[in-house]
């Protein structure tokens, strides 16, 4: 299971980024992720678009393997809230 009742909470720590020379509008971040008291490391890729002078505006998916953080998912689906 998801085991959210011991582990609430998510852990992104960024440990470098870099930007690639042939497209200058996505960078690549590599992140420590912990989910569920697993730390593993993952790269991350964004789009970037300047938003006024000071704004940068970041956009991008990254879709995690759930067996890689010795997690299952759950085996009946989620009631939507009320």
């Amino acid at each position: 299971m998801l085991r959210a009742d011991t582990y609430p909470n998510l852990v992104i720590e960024p440990l470098s980024i870099w930007k690639f020379k042939s497209n200058t509008d996505n960078v690549c971040v590599l992140i420590n992720l912990t989910i569920a008291g697993c730390t593993r490391q993952e790269t991350i890729s964004f789009n970037i678009t300047q938003q006024g002078a000071t704004v940068l505006q970041c956009k991008g998916v990254h879709k995690i393997s759930l067996k890689r953080y010795a997690l299952a998912a759950p085996k009946k689906p989620l009631e939507p809230y009320r």
